[in-house]
Parts: C-alpha cells; structure tokens; sequence
C-alpha cells in the first residue's frame, strides 16, 4: 500500500467512528511541495506518532487569539479542528468575533492548568504544537469554542480523529445562531463572489460545471469561475462519504475553505468530504 493509501482508509474510517491504525504512518514531502502519507514511505520519510493524550499539566503563559496560546516554558500551541476569527493585522482588518473568541479562551485557561491531547502530526509548517487543549478539570477548549459560536470547524489531515465530532458541534452552534453564526462575513455566498474573498475563510455555493482528472489531481470547476482542488488518492475517501467527485458535474454544492488564487482565479483546496456541506 503506497502513497496517501492509507490515509485515505484511516479518514474514511472516521465516517462510521470506527479508528483503523494498526500500523505505522509516515509523512514525507515530494517534489513541487507536495506533502503525502503511507505506510511504505521513502528514505527520508517521518513517522508519524498516534494519538495520545497526554497526562502532564501545563500552566498557560499568554493566549495569543482565539485558537492559539502559549504554554509557560513551552511551545506555543494551535489548537486542532477548530478556526477563530483572525485579529486584526497591519495589512489586513479583524474578522467578526475575533476579540471575542481570544477573550473566551483567556477566561478558560485563568487560573487552571491544560493538558494537550495530540494526534499524528506534531507540528504545523509554522513550528507550532497541534493539540486538542483539555483543562484539569476535564474541559475540551476546542470543542467549547465551536459550542458557543466562536470559531468554526476545520479539517487538516492527518488529523481528524474529532473532525466528526467538532463539524457536529458547530452545525448546532450554527443551528441556534450562536457566536460567528449571526454575522454575514460567515453565511453562504454565489461562488461567483470568491474572487472578492481571496486569504479568508468562506462558504460558497455554486453548480459544479465540470469535472477533470489529470495525474495527481482532480479539477472541480464552480459556475462563477471558483477552481476546487482534491487529490486524486484522496477520491475513495470522498464516494465513501457520499460525496463522489465524480458524479458531481451538473449538481449545486456548498463548499467551505480557505481562499486562494491560482492563475488569477478564485481557488479552494478540497481535502476531506466534511468540506462539501452540501449536494442538491
């Protein structure tokens, strides 16, 4: 079993909340910046731990936002499957919320102490600890956040061992417009506006006008001209969930991701089915 294989199984097996890791995984980064994962990796490949609550207790230092914070002689951490607004910045102005959501967490953390719960990759690209973040007393802060509307879920494999549970706890947060869920900068918009959302978390709807295959990817072209991503390894996942790339030409969907551009044109990265909220 080579590649993204057996990835792609582990993922589909979140789906039906049964976990599949009996062996070891790897990454490894190939070339053009590709990042893939298996269990028959190259030379130079990582393994990748499994995950594993931890029992050490840490004392926060600072909380730097709303799903980031820094331990006391420690990392700093980003928290996993969660998404706050963003801070305001010099190039660019704060999302809905995002003072809100770095308060709610500074409360959380005042005066407890935190266990990390990590899962298969350490680390993110910024050097960063990924953890579910747990209070001594037993309170999941990821999952808090989602529950009272101040951040949005998100999925970045390989980890997703609560990406069910998280998507399902803000689909109620959203449901009883809690929180991010009452402003406009989070409801669902024409994909022919995506042009206008470029480095920003988005929902958009759009008819799906064609679908092309090539090597290692597998094209999603959006009326309105948004471009969808997805890996080719990564298809078998998708049909599992009811959600064949495949068979989607013709059909309206709700998407959800980060916006980019690729050749001047509005671009979203597709990595796993909780990310098509909707087919009709």
């Amino acid at each position: 079993m080579r590649g993204r294989s057996r990835l792609t199984l582990f993922l589909a097996a979140l789906l039906s909340a049964a976990p599949l890791f009996s062996a070891g995984v790897f990454r490894w980064e190939e070339g053009g910046g590709g990042v893939s994962f298996g269990d028959r990796p190259p030379p130079d490949a990582r393994e990748l731990p499994h995950f594993s609550p931890e029992r050490r207790l840490h004392r926060v230092a600072e909380v730097l936002d709303g799903d980031t914070l820094r331990i006391a002689n420690g990392p700093v951490v980003r928290l996993i499957g969660v998404d706050a607004p963003e801070l305001p910045r010099r190039d660019r102005p704060g999302d809905p919320g995002a003072e809100r959501a770095r308060d709610f967490l500074r409360e959380q953390v005042d005066g407890t102490r935190v266990r990390l719960e990590r899962e298969m990759e350490y680390e993110d690209r910024y050097g960063r600890a990924l953890a579910h973040v747990v209070t001594e007393e037993g309170r999941n802060l990821n999952a808090a956040l989602l529950r009272e509307g101040l951040a949005h879920a998100t999925v970045h494999p390989p980890n997703v061992e609560r990406a069910g549970e998280y998507f399902a706890i803000e689909a109620e947060a959203r449901a009883a417009e809690k929180g991010i869920w009452k402003e406009t900068h989070f409801g669902v918009f024409p994909a022919r506006e995506a042009s206008d959302f470029r480095n920003t978390f988005r929902r958009l709807h759009g008819r799906v006008e064609s679908v092309v295959s090539k090597r290692r990817y597998t094209y999603l072209h959006l009326s309105g001209g948004l471009l969808l991503q997805a890996e080719n390894a990564d298809l078998t996942l998708f049909a599992d969930a009811g959600r064949d790339l495949n068979r989607l030409r013709g059909r309206r969907v709700t998407v959800r991701g980060w916006v980019g551009q690729r050749d001047g044109a509005p671009f979203l990265h597709v990595r796993h089915p909780l990310q098509i909220e909707s087919v009709d």
